[in-house]
């Protein structure tokens, strides 16, 4: 609206001097006619506004879609508005919205047709090489060549490698882009355990032999030799005066990947060697264990395919599958063979011997298992769970000897003798002394001991052998109330059920039970098994013994962690080279828990106001307190031997003469005492024994000399020995070790 328009309108809607203020005589009439110019000006402006918006609004929308065309990235497409990668194909139209190069898939297998042409797959085929593995697939999920169905060359197609193929009767997942998945330099094709290393396993489970062999004056000392086509030869040291023997003995073989079958000889003999450790063939008779005619030892010839039958030569025994109740893993063509040297028909039995054993194989360092799988522990008792029948806690046992008495009219001199997987780990009396026992009556002991089981095996053996000084095994006491004529009780601990066998009953045994008729050689036993943390086990340990009369009680802590460590560490002294020095090793002066417990030692004989020699007779005594495990006609050696360090023996409460011999060794040495290990090997007329020397000036008695000095001999095992008692008739030849 122009000013004058504006004028107009003031006058024909008021009086001139109200609408151009001039009543007042003053300027205020003008400024009110400028503010009002400005004021309609502003509202004409607004007006024009409001206008170009609704222009705006009215902007072409080409395609009418509802996109007007400015936004719109294609105006003139209805079916289209965006292009997310700006490659020129609408988002509708596009299968890859996100790749700029790839805007087509035409056989629908998630590559874009544009890559297909790089690869030079089929854009049009979504499995290209036809082995039911689609391109995308082979490219992004297994790298496999999406050209070819064996990637690897090695004759076995991808599909298969990935999802499984059979060889020999098993099942494979193997690499489809390596040949040998294992590496061990046999291809897959060839490989009878493509993925891993396989693994011949002989379990022996029990062995009898006639009292006879080459020694007419003694029992047997046998000992199992094993031998494959591969020219592997293993072999156990020998039992010593031994009948028989019940356990779980594993012997392992590598097989020869490329090999279907194995040829196995398997001998029992009984050794005249001077040394258990170390037997011969040449100085050893072979025992009879083959059922046919002429033959001596059982030869096998074992296959790995699986089948009905395991072997060449002996069809009547069956292969079954099983799983390892430690592992999980399958134990292929498990097989169970018992033989029996008298089923030959043969005039001679003087050698007839049983046998029986198991085996399998299997495969270790697997690439599909789990990272893990061999080294996870869950209950940190040093066996992996893999090998840990139990993997919740380390399995003990404590057993407690109640009662005991013998049904014979007369007083008997008796030994009760407990042995843990063949192992003598136990007699009642505690020193191994025999009990002199009034017939006819039960005797209250009440007696307890620990074991640390071994958690890898799937059971342990408990046996209970009561026997009069002196007699032969055969006239043992009977404990054994299932059979007849059975001098040995046996019981199955089950570690990964964690139950007794049946021979069990409750703790009740009673020779007079069964049917036989040898009723004065009856015995009567009230005992008790129960599962023990080893964790916990030796934690806290009180020891007490007598010295000059008196009573003495010490009471210490071990770290579970420290038994563990030490028990974890290698036991084995079988190596011809280095036996008997190996002992030395397990002298451990410096160990913080000996020297607490030196110190303890020595402060109590300090407080007694005892002399240099009475403190090493004092300290030698609680050492002698120990449980000691005598070797005895049962006892085995060898591979069997398990030397303990200090805290193992400290921590079972028990031990044999190298157990308490490295315990002292290390106690004198930590109190500052010159101390060496003395090894006596076994000769014509005594067993192999282990002792200990101190060397002081103010000591006498006996003493063997190494660099011109005195060790004057210590006895471990036998309570009441002095420093410079000698325990022997004659001074036995020895290996001295300083420690």
């Amino acid at each position: 609206m122009s000013k004058a328009y504006l004028l107009v309108f003031c006058l024909l809607t008021a009086s001139f001097t109200g609408c151009l203020g001039f009543g007042d005589g003053e300027d205020k009439g003008e400024e009110n006619i400028e503010d009002i110019i400005d004021k309609i000006e502003e509202e004409t402006n607004n007006g024009n506004n409001t206008k170009d918006d609704e222009a705006v609004t009215k902007e072409k929308d080409s395609d009418n879609d509802g996109i007007i065309d400015s936004k719109d990235a294609f105006p003139y497409d209805k079916n289209e508005t965006l292009d997310s990668d700006n490659d020129g194909v609408g988002d509708n139209s596009d299968q890859f919205p996100n790749n700029s190069d790839e805007w087509l898939d035409s056989d629908g297998d998630g590559l874009g047709n544009n890559y297909e042409n790089i690869l030079g797959t089929d854009a049009n085929n979504s499995d290209t090489d036809g082995d039911s593995i689609s391109d995308f697939d082979e490219v992004e999920n297994y790298a496999t060549n999406p050209l070819t169905n064996d990637s690897d060359s090695d004759n076995i197609d991808d599909w298969s490698e990935i999802n499984g193929w059979i060889s020999n009767g098993y099942e494979w997942i193997t690499n489809p882009l390596v040949s040998d998945s294992d590496g061990d330099g046999i291809s897959d094709y060839v490989d009878i355990a493509p993925t891993g290393d396989a693994v011949l396993h002989i379990v022996f489970l029990y062995w009898s032999v006639s009292d006879a062999g080459q020694d007419f004056w003694s029992l047997p000392d046998p000992w199992l030799r094993i031998q494959t086509d591969e020219d592997e030869i293993q072999n156990t040291a020998s039992w010593d005066n031994s009948l028989e023997w019940q356990g779980e003995l594993n012997f392992e073989f590598d097989i020869k990947d490329d090999d279907n079958t194995i040829g196995i000889a398997i001998e029992l003999w009984d050794s005249d060697s001077e040394t258990t450790q170390y037997p011969e063939t040449e100085s050893s008779q072979i025992m009879d264990i083959n059922p046919e005619a002429g033959e001596s030892s059982l030869v096998l010839y074992y296959s790995l395919a699986k089948s009905n039958y395991c072997f060449q030569d002996m069809s009547i025994i069956s292969c079954e599958e099983r799983e390892d109740t430690a592992s999980g893993l399958e134990r292929h063509n498990l097989a169970e063979i018992e033989a029996w040297g008298g089923d030959d028909g043969g005039s001679s039995y003087e050698y007839d011997s049983y046998i029986s054993f198991g085996l399998y194989w299997e495969v270790k360092n697997d690439i599909n298992l789990p990272i893990d799988f061999y080294e996870k522990d869950s209950d940190e008792d040093t066996v992996p769970d893999y090998l840990d029948y139990n993997d919740e806690m380390d399995v003990g046992l404590t057993i407690t000897l109640e009662d005991f008495g013998i049904a014979s009219n007369y007083n008997e001199y008796v030994n009760v003798e407990v042995f843990i997987d063949g192992d003598s780990r136990y007699f009642l009396g505690q020193t191994g002394d025999a009990l002199y026992l009034e017939g006819g009556l039960l005797h209250e002991f009440d007696e307890s001991f620990f074991v640390d089981i071994d958690d890898s095996k799937r059971f342990c053996v408990i046996q209970i052998i009561a026997y009069s000084t002196g007699w032969l095994f055969s006239s043992n006491y009977d404990l054994d109330g299932h059979y007849d004529y059975s001098n040995v009780l046996t019981i199955y601990y089950y570690t990964n059920t964690d139950e007794l066998g049946e021979n069990y009953d409750g703790g009740y045994a009673y020779g007079a039970d069964d049917p036989g008729e040898d009723y004065d050689l009856d015995a009567m036993l009230y005992y008790s098994i129960e599962v023990t943390d080893t964790a916990e086990y030796g934690v806290q340990k009180t020891f007490e013994w007598i010295y000059d009369g008196k009573a003495y009680t010490h009471s210490m802590q071990l770290d579970p962690e420290t038994y563990y460590y030490f028990k974890s560490l290698d036991h084995d002294i079988t190596d011809e080279e280095n036996w008997p020095d190996m002992y030395a090793r397990f002298v451990t002066p410096t160990e913080d828990y000996v020297v607490e417990l030196a110190n303890d030692l020595d402060s109590m004989s300090n407080t007694e106001g005892f002399n240099d020699i009475q403190t090493i007779n004092f300290i030698l005594s609680f050492v002698q307190t120990i449980d000691y495990k005598l070797d005895n006609f049962t006892t085995y050696s060898g591979i069997q031997e398990y030397p303990k360090y200090p805290v193992e023996m400290l921590w079972d409460g028990q031990g044999d003469c190298e157990d308490a011999s490295a315990l002292f060794a290390s106690l004198m040495e930590a109190m500052g005492f010159d101390a060496v290990l003395i090894i006596l090997p076994s000769d014509e007329n005594h067993g192999g024994h282990a002792a200990v020397g101190v060397s002081h000036n103010d000591a006498v008695g006996t003493y063997y000399e190494l660099n011109d000095k005195k060790y004057f001999f210590t006895e471990t095992t036998v309570v009441g020995w002095m420093l410079g008692d000698y325990p022997f008739e004659e001074l036995r030849t020895a290996y001295i070790y300083d420690i």
